[in-house]
């Protein structure tokens, strides 16, 4: 008896069903981007598998991963997967797939919402109401001809929006008139905006700013430059393709710039840097100075990346109390929730006719800031409670006098809810008209605001 028992029971076979161990995975993601859900699962094998959207079955998908490639906005939808063996059958959680526009910020709009927006669909070339309306080009530097781009139509360069994109080409290296598209230079008063009340001590307080940009290849088909892409080396004690500025504590001045490997710097002269991407102000002390630049003592500052590409950064500055330099500064990029520390040491660089502003040089450039008065908001879920502070800042497009050369070229594109805020683009001085011809030229989308909290 106890023998047939046993025989008995060397032949039972046990099955096990389907079992889900890891579910897919929610995600968000952008046009023309690619996604792959994933599912893990156990149980007696062979295990089977059929991916769904919206519960209908997708046809050919029938591995325990689902690869979709150059998403588009109809891809959106919610996904899972039926796993099925001989036992039996067990279905996914359902996971949410986003997908975004090629021009949708990578960033939620921070809590508090906007001050201010610039679209990007409006060109006026009104003196004191430029752009959108809210812009000042009676400064004395500014010598747009008033016309849009383009061979045959005006000077060359000039500035157009067009769908959304706003953008301005300095493709004259050695105008001399008034008119001449030499160099755009626009700022917008953001004390006309609700005031702020620390405009003095707002990069001491904690600023976060946002925007979009990549140095434009040659395929604009109204390009008038002769050298595309190129990207800018920040100079004059801190200048760079976006600043910002604060009057208090004698003036201090952070900027940055989208750079190649190899940057020029003058007519015959070129300044290597380590690798290309987006760099700011030098680390070189704990007190703001001049020499903040790259090329100058101290140690240069860069976050890698291929500034062809657009990106999207979200950037906080605040005091750094007694770790290293004047201020910290955190990049995040392209959406991500992680960001890349930096110590810089402020700059003493200054642009008339404002004491606080926010400026964009030569090829950058769209930009959002927002104020807080304790330290950045990081680009997530932000603080339980944001009292909004009205502002008191300036944006401001500013020239760079310097010995260098060039033509430039930046384009904006806004997007409703992401704040696009200033913009720049005017040559560097010739000091020698006969030097050879070069260009600098960005593309800038950026979204942004100034509150404070």
């Amino acid at each position: 008896m106890l023998v047939a028992v046993a025989a008995c029971l060397g032949t039972v076979s046990l099955r096990a069903a389907p079992t889900i161990t890891q579910q897919p995975v929610k995600a968000t993601k952008f046009e023309t981007e690619n996604h792959t859900f994933t599912v893990t699962a156990t149980g007696t094998a062979p295990l089977t598998y059929q991916w769904q959207k919206s519960g209908g079955n997708l046809g050919g998908k029938t591995n325990d991963s689902l690869l979709l490639t150059n998403l588009q906005l109809s891809d959106a939808g919610i996904y899972s997967v039926v796993v099925s063996n001989i036992s039996g059958a067990i279905t996914s959680a359902p996971a949410q797939l986003t997908v975004r526009g090629t021009n949708d910020p990578r960033y939620p709009t921070p809590q508090g919402g906007w001050t201010y927006i610039y679209q990007g669909n409006a060109a006026s070339n009104s003196l004191t109401a430029s752009l959108d309306g809210t812009w000042n080009r009676q400064n004395g530097i500014d010598s747009w001809d008033g016309l849009g781009r383009g061979a045959g139509n005006g000077a060359i360069g000039g500035v157009e929006a067009t769908n959304g994109i706003l953008t301005l080409e300095d493709a004259n290296a050695v105008g001399t008139s008034g008119f001449d598209n030499r160099r755009f230079y626009f700022t917008h008063d953001i004390n006309a905006d609700p005031p702020v009340t620390n405009a003095n001590s707002l990069l001491n307080d904690g600023v976060t700013l946002t925007f979009r940009a990549r140095l434009t290849p040659p395929s604009d088909p109204r390009l008038e430059l002769t050298n595309a892409p190129n990207g800018w080396v920040n100079t004059n004690d801190g200048k760079g393709i976006f600043g910002i500025r604060q009057a208090g504590a004698s003036g201090l001045l952070i900027s940055f710039s989208l750079n190649r490997a190899v940057e020029d710097i003058s007519t015959n002269t070129t300044f290597t840097f380590a690798q290309q991407g987006l760099h700011m102000n030098n680390l070189n002390g704990n007190a703001r100075t001049s020499f903040v630049d790259p090329g100058e003592p101290g140690s240069i500052n860069l976050l890698p990346l291929d500034p062809a590409l657009f990106h999207e950064f979200w950037i906080t500055i605040r005091d750094n109390g007694t770790d290293p330099g004047t201020h910290t500064v955190t990049i995040y990029t392209d959406g991500t929730q992680i960001g890349t520390p930096f110590n810089v040491t402020a700059g003493s660089g200054s642009d008339q006719p404002f004491t606080n502003y926010l400026a964009l040089v030569i090829v950058i450039i769209g930009l959002g800031v927002r104020l807080f008065r304790r330290g950045g908001l990081r680009p997530i879920n932000g603080p339980t409670h944001i009292v909004v502070i009205l502002l008191y800042v300036y944006a401001a497009v500013t020239l760079l006098w310097t010995p260098a050369y060039g033509v430039a070229m930046v384009e904006w594109k806004g997007q409703a809810g992401y704040l696009l805020f200033a913009i720049l683009l005017l040559p560097l001085l010739i000091q020698n008209t006969d030097d050879a011809m070069e260009g600098l030229l960005a593309t800038v989308i950026a979204g942004a605001i100034l509150t404070a909290a």
